[in-house]
């Protein structure tokens, strides 16, 4: 007999997310599967956000996160991280140590302060909502949540290394290499760990405030002692991660469900010659003007066919190229040969899931470690965004191009994930025996 599909008991689930597109669609890709079995699903979200959720199901509780209301060139409205990482642009130039030390703590001190001014808007939406489990996706610390005195989750949507701390591995941000020096290492976690003292004491001092014990290991936000939720293909992890305590699971990815878009390749490409690749350096990347240009010049040269994720800045694409500034990437992925990525971790576990071929371009925090991890597996490259020349560019693009033995590779690790639902079906009855064991 069939299993069935939903749970017996019907519980009432919280998600509360960082306002980023990112994370929100990991959320939702596991929200879905809860959904899907029959709980009643909240989004806690930024009216920023407001009617994203709503289309497949969920019902959505709003607040008002103060921030610049901030504008692109043509006068629309502009997410604020990628208003943010547009106005620091040039940080993002520097090593991932310099940017550990110069740009981070800026970042996360932002989040902070964030966070702290919507803490008492959380307390009262957890209050007035009474989930049976909280999910939580945020960088930092948020007692509301961790000290709720419900059972919480910390789903971490961005690559791993943060969340783990594994001293046995490269640290994270650092696309340090897993057979490179170890004095690399203890000098870069060193130089991390006294660029983010203060701001870990400030969030330390607020969290006691607030009823909790301090954090360790330089930690920006508590494990839970419930669940702690990681995505990373399975190619991608350390088989001394099989070793990790049971309230640690890793998914492959959290794909998400979206409104049906048919996508047709574009009648400006759709007769040239020449492979056809994605081309998206994400939501913050792509806010990056000065940079954008110096890719699409690099890739004009490319005798390949290129659709691009513009984001909202504007700028001339070349007779090789198609792009708009928003771009439904799941109906795109299953059509393109290679994709060139930021390497943020949803975009790395979509083209895993459709089986593409991936160039990493990095250019902060854990798309270091995807784009060294990529090259340490044998599945992809890497380049400098910045530094690399333009010959590098054309010579990696047709390599991985020409590659047909990781073609065949990826083709064969795309019908894995495809096949490994079940992983998500696993991982929703573990967050049902938790709301059981703590409703009795």
């Amino acid at each position: 007999m069939a299993e069935s599909n939903e749970s017996k008991q019907k519980f009432r689930i919280l998600a509360i997310v960082m306002n980023a597109v990112g994370h929100i669609n990991a959320c939702q890709g596991l929200c879905d599967k809860l959904l899907e079995r029959g709980h009643d699903v909240i989004f806690l979200i930024d009216e920023e956000f407001a009617g994203r959720l709503k289309p497949f199901g969920f019902k959505e509780y709003h607040y008002r996160m103060p921030k610049p209301s901030v504008t692109n060139d043509d006068g629309e409205k502009v997410e604020f991280w990628q208003w943010f990482l547009s106005k620091n642009a040039k940080l993002y130039e520097l090593s991932p140590i310099e940017q550990n030390e110069k740009l981070n703590p800026l970042v996360f001190r932002t989040m902070f302060d964030q966070q702290r001014s919507v803490e008492d808007i959380y307390r009262k939406s957890i209050d007035d909502i009474h989930p049976d489990i909280i999910i939580s996706d945020c960088y930092v610390n948020c007692p509301a949540i961790t000290n709720s005195g419900i059972p919480w989750i910390w789903l971490f949507s961005a690559a791993p290394q943060a969340m783990i701390q594994d001293p046995r591995f490269p640290p994270y941000y650092s696309g340090l290499p897993l057979n490179g020096d170890r004095k690399q290492w203890h000098e870069f976690q060193q130089r991390t760990n006294e660029a983010f003292s203060t701001l870990i004491n400030d969030i330390n001092q607020y969290s006691m405030e607030k009823g909790m014990k301090p954090m360790d290991n330089h930690r920006l936000h508590p494990l839970s002692p419930y669940l702690n939720i990681y995505m990373w293909p399975m190619e991608f992890r350390y088989n001394e991660w099989n070793e990790l305590s049971d309230n640690f699971f890793g998914i492959d990815n959290l794909m998400r469900k979206t409104i049906e878009q048919k996508f047709d390749i574009p009648e400006s490409l759709r007769d040239k010659p020449g492979k056809l690749i994605l081309f998206s350096m994400g939501s913050f990347g792509c806010s990056n003007v000065k940079l954008m240009k110096r890719l699409v010049g690099i890739f004009s040269k490319s005798p390949n066919r290129f659709i691009v994720s513009k984001g909202p800045m504007n700028y001339e694409l070349p007779d090789n190229m198609w792009g708009d500034k928003f771009l439904p990437q799941k109906s795109i992925l299953p059509l393109v040969d290679l994709v060139i990525t930021h390497g943020g971790n949803n975009t790395v576990t979509e083209s895993f899931y459709f089986g593409k071929k991936m160039l990493i371009l990095p250019t902060f925090d854990d798309q270091f470690d995807n784009a060294q991890r990529i090259v340490e597996v044998g599945l992809g490259a890497r380049l400098n965004p910045f530094e690399s020349s333009e010959q590098e560019f054309l010579d990696t693009i047709q390599r991985l191009l020409n590659d047909e033995n990781l073609t065949k590779r990826m083709n064969e690790i795309g019908k894995r994930i495809r096949m490994a639902e079940n992983d998500k079906q696993r991982l929703a009855k573990r967050i049902e025996m938790i709301c059981e064991k703590n409703s009795n």
